[in-house]
């Protein structure tokens, strides 16, 4: 369409408008069907650039104008309005810059598509509402609701509805939904409170302090042997003693049977127990409780039966669910062996300690150590005094009921406690011992009648594990402290409530009685 034809469509529809007609109505028909289907270019561009829509810009409001803008608006033209309305002239936009040259209409043949008549509701929502904004000078007459502006008032509610529903999704998401990358989680109580820490990785032995402990048994259960010990002159005493193993174990606990002492051997690495433990002897409860509380495999030939108020030893295996090892169950040779040498047979029994891994395995015993049932003392990285009290030499006894008194001498040149007592005239032992901690514990005697048929009754010695006083003895000094279990194991206190610190090396414990008259005592080397 040129600049002519133009010109005659503004003039008939100026012409229709004085006579009373709308402008659609004097809108001619042949200029909606020469509309081509897309509007064309003010340049002519490269196929792939689509041409920018052209605007509408109005300077001057009169209604003939006006019918002829809204023609323009239809036939995608942009007017703008610098002179009186008979002289007026169009500018068309590319977007880019505006010129004042007259648009080339497009053919409408090159779209492939047939001209149409553009519906009022297909005018893009932009132009739509320019053309609701311009409003016909005041004529003293009301006019009804444009339909453009019943459009722009559901557009704005339309619009408004979506921004309360994206302000609602906005508050849901914000205050009541986590977002998927943020997950749920509590505070790792576990790790602080409800597990135990992690076992210390180093070459210290649990059971000494030693440096050069075996990577292998890091980390690993202890082994403990029940071991005969008898005090006394008569031959049945004397071939209890000396005991084999005694020297070699890293730990030494000697307890009150019935009348006597036995002893428990503790080593921390079960691969390196002595060649030969012994003599072997029956469990008692004590000695399997006292075991537990370093979560060891127990070792022992025979064990004493309950039988009217007296708990045994069978009774204690099976409800502690201990991990134990009856040598008199096995054939002699592979795991225990007897010493000719001694012609008292309970005296004679001893257990292979190389054997230990293969019998474990043979039982499927658990190796890896329960550090929750574990009982680690405390250690000084080097030798310290434990106390200001002198202690050249420490005596024992643990009751009026058990004949044995224990004698240790200190060592000043080599910083250890030696004793006599496990000498016979079967041989002699000489056991070095680093630390001695007594430990005083409430006992119970308890009297089993027609003890294996025999019509004579047999007594035991109970303990408690009450905790209570005691002594830690090393390097020349000795502490007074107090004992008890915490958390399954055993602590060693000060006065002052700190824990007790031991000197590195072997460990031996009398585990006395302090309601039948046990005692202890550390004495200075008195001067002649």
């Amino acid at each position: 369409m040129d600049d002519r034809e133009l010109d005659d469509i503004l003039k008939e529809i100026k012409s229709h408008t004085d006579g009373g007609e709308s402008p659609e109505d004097a809108l001619p028909k042949a200029a909606k069907e020469d509309e081509p289907a897309e509007k064309a270019p003010v340049e002519e561009a490269p196929a792939e650039e689509a041409p920018a829509e052209p605007e509408l810009t109005v300077t001057e409001e009169t209604p003939a104008e006006e019918a002829a803008e809204e023609a323009n608006a239809e036939a995608g033209l942009t007017v703008t309005e610098e002179a009186p309305a008979e002289e007026a002239t169009e500018v068309l936009t590319d977007g880019a810059a505006e010129e004042e040259t007259p648009a080339e209409e497009a053919p409408a043949e090159e779209t492939g598509e047939p001209s149409r008549e553009v519906p009022e509701d297909e005018i893009p929502a932009e132009e739509t509402d320019i053309l609701s904004l311009i409003q016909d000078e005041p004529d003293g007459t009301e006019e009804p609701e444009p339909a453009d502006d019943k459009k722009k008032k559901i557009i704005i509610a339309v619009i408004a509805a979506v921004l309360v529903i994206a302000i609602c999704v906005g508050v849901y998401f914000a205050f009541f939904r986590k977002p998927a990358e943020e997950p749920v989680t509590t505070e790792p109580v576990t790790e602080i409170t409800t597990e135990a820490p992690a076992p210390v990785i180093s070459d210290l032995n649990p059971l000494t302090g030693e440096a050069g402990f075996s990577k292998d048994a890091i980390g690993k259960r202890p082994i403990a042997v029940v071991v005969e010990n008898e005090f006394g002159s008569n031959d049945y005493a004397q071939q209890s003693r000396p005991q084999w193993g005694l020297e070699e174990a890293d730990m030494v606990m000697e307890g009150e049977t019935e009348f006597a002492t036995r002893l428990l051997l503790f080593w921390a690495d079960y691969t390196k127990v002595a060649e030969k433990v012994g003599p072997a002897r029956s469990a008692r409860p004590p000695f399997i409780r006292f075991s537990e509380k370093f979560d060891a495999i127990f070792i022992h030939a025979g064990f004493s039966h309950s039988k009217g108020d007296y708990v045994g030893a069978d009774s204690v295996f099976k409800s502690d669910n201990v991990d134990h090892v009856n040598l008199l169950e096995y054939s002699e040779g592979k795991y225990s062996g007897n010493d000719k040498s001694r012609s008292i047979q309970e005296h004679q029994h001893y257990f292979k300690g190389e054997s230990a891994p293969d019998l474990i395995a043979v039982n499927k015993f658990r190796t890896k150590a329960n550090q929750e049932r574990y009982t680690h003392f405390a250690f000084n990285e080097k030798i310290e005094n434990v106390g200001e009290g002198k202690a050249e030499t420490v005596k024992i006894k643990w009751s009026d009921n058990a004949g044995k008194r224990g004698t240790f001498k200190y060592d000043a040149e080599k910083g250890m406690y030696t004793t006599t007592d496990f000498n016979s005239t079967y041989g002699t032992v000489e056991p070095w011992f680093e630390n001695i901690i007594v430990l005083a514990d409430n006992t119970e005697y308890i009297v089993k009648e027609n003890y294996k048929g025999s019509g004579h009754s047999e007594t035991y010695c109970n303990y408690k594990l009450d905790g209570g006083k005691g002594m830690v003895v090393s390097n020349g000094t000795y502490t007074d402290i107090t004992w008890k279990l915490e958390n399954k194991k055993i602590v060693l206190r000060k006065a002052d409530g700190s824990e007790v610190k031991l000197n590195p090396g072997k460990v031996y414990i009398a585990y006395i009685s302090a309601n039948h008259n046990g005692s202890y005592s550390a004495e200075a080397e008195t001067a002649e």
